[in-house]
């Protein structure tokens, strides 16, 4: 989106008469001055940064006592106010700063600051209906050509929708941390080179370990099984998820489990590149059923012999 600023074309008037609500006296070459001067002001937030959010923004001026002394018309669709009505008051802009970041926000608007070194601030501003917009803004001091500060010029992104996706996030990061370290399924995050990222309690309780032996190891360091890792090498290769029921292992720390049986999951996650970043290794131990099925399989077997030799 572009943002109109002082120093856009169409505006030499309203830079003029700037120059004169500052030093009293009007400024042939403020324009140049202050186009000159300014942060680059014509680039989208997107572009900026790399995101992908698509942002409103608005521009504005405030002089050294913090009144506003320009800003753009998309002020009044973000925010509910006309352009005139931030000029004519001095102190609009700050009364419609959210309380909670206002000491905030105007301490960090005060500071000396080196000219056309642009600074970064995040806040929250009320609307007319009263409404709570948060804002990124992307300004910095501007001066004239003899040196003198004009003014903080600076755009203010909408990013209300941003902020919003980081609370849902941050709310599922918080339901899925519970989910991994409560679950009663083993789950174990590796990276692409099969060492440990993190385990929940299930699965070092199933090794009998503790959850701090795990981090700065190897999977395969402490459960060494050349079929599984080859299995583990293909996940990665085809960036599939692999699963299997009632797999055989031996833990060599403990062979007094003897051979062990496991359903297991290996799902692999992928970056914003498309190649794997981590897996994701889920384990459901099976180990008394399969030793049941077993002997049922055995003991069948047994009986048809004795029946087959008693027909006979």
């Amino acid at each position: 989106t572009k943002a109109t600023a002082i120093g856009d074309g169409g505006t030499t008037g309203t830079q003029t008469l700037f120059h004169e609500a500052i030093f009293g006296t009007p400024a042939i070459s403020v324009a140049a001055d202050v186009a000159a001067a300014a942060i680059p002001l014509t680039l989208s937030e997107s572009a900026t940064t790399g995101n992908t959010y698509a942002y409103t923004s608005t521009s504005r001026c405030v002089d050294g006592t913090g009144a506003t002394v320009y800003i753009s018309p998309q002020v009044e669709p973000l925010l509910g106010f006309a352009s005139a009505e931030y000029t004519g008051d001095p102190h609009m802009w700050a009364s419609r700063l959210h309380p909670d970041d206002r000491e905030r926000v105007l301490a960090e608007m005060s500071r000396e600051r080196e000219p056309d070194t642009p600074f970064v601030l995040e806040y929250r501003m009320l609307t007319r209906d009263n409404q709570v917009l948060w804002f990124r803004d992307k300004a910095a001091v501007v001066e004239d050509s003899g040196g003198e500060g004009l003014c903080v010029q600076g755009v203010m992104y909408d990013i209300t929708t941003e902020k919003q996706m980081e609370q849902e996030l941050s709310s599922q990061s918080k339901t899925l941390e519970a989910f991994f370290r409560y679950s009663i399924t083993p789950l174990v995050i590796l990276d692409r080179q099969f060492n440990f990222v993190s385990v929940n309690q299930a699965y070092a309780d199933s090794c009998r370990r503790d959850i701090s032996e795990f981090k700065g190891h190897n999977h395969f360091e402490f459960y060494p099984d050349p079929e599984n890792q080859r299995i583990f090498e293909e996940t990665v290769r085809t960036k599939t998820t692999y699963q299997v029921q009632a797999r055989p292992f031996r833990f060599p720390d403990h062979p007094e489990w003897g051979l062990t049986y496991w359903d297991w999951t290996l799902v692999p996650i992928l970056d914003a590149s498309g190649e794997v970043e981590s897996l994701v290794f889920s384990l459901k131990d099976v180990t008394v059923r399969r030793r049941a099925e077993l002997a049922l399989i055995e003991k069948e077997a047994y009986l048809r012999t004795v029946v087959s030799n008693a027909t006979v």
